[in-house]
């Protein structure tokens, strides 16, 4: 059962946007339903650090780490 996502368009342009970084660093092992949630989860650390412009693969890259271990 997956959890309930706080930030649903939102998510879904962010989910847009980092998904070319993704496949460009070949990490096709990632499901659909897990990269929306790994973009969920960047969004609102993105949100939590103020909104700044730049280097959204900081974000990304801290919400993978949360969610897969």
């Amino acid at each position: 059962m997956r959890k309930a996502k706080t930030a649903t368009a939102s998510a879904a342009a962010v989910a847009v946007a980092y998904e070319p970084e993704i496949a460009a660093e070949g990490e096709d092992f990632l499901n659909q339903a897990t990269q929306e949630d790994i973009a969920a989860r960047a969004y609102q650390l993105w949100q939590e650090r103020g909104c700044p412009e730049g280097s959204p693969e900081v974000d990304w890259l801290a919400a993978e780490a949360e969610l897969l271990g």
